[in-house]
């Protein structure tokens, strides 16, 4: 009986213990109720540091919404099936030296040097 008993204790204590590896920053109140970036937050597999860095790439993700939702608006609006139509990726929260970096394109003046 004793056994069992601290195996559970034990148990309960894992479960309970916080695992600062896979520790998720979601602030409270409506930044934290964004269901759309949470969303892409899951699909992605994004993890942020802190609330800082939640918010600034809440903000990045919002403006990626809002530039993806305006373009396949025209698109529609335009009757071309051949009309670009956009959607949400990976990279809906980096900034712009991060999609710089990923294109692996380099400044002229810079490669001059």
């Amino acid at each position: 009986m004793k056994s069992s008993f601290s195996i559970a204790v034990i148990a309960g204590v894992a479960v309970a213990a916080p695992n600062n590896s896979h520790h998720k920053v979601v602030p409270d109140g409506k930044l934290g109720n964004d269901r759309p970036f949470l969303n892409f937050q899951s699909q992605f597999n994004k993890h942020y540091n802190n609330e800082n860095e939640f918010v600034e790439r809440l903000e990045r993700f919002q403006g990626a919404t809002q530039l993806i939702n305006e373009n396949n608006r025209k698109a529609t609006e335009s009757g071309n099936p051949r009309a670009l139509r956009m959607k949400m990726n990976f990279t809906g929260d980096m900034s712009e030296a991060e999609l710089e970096s990923m294109r692996g394109l380099r400044n002229l003046d810079e490669s001059k040097k």
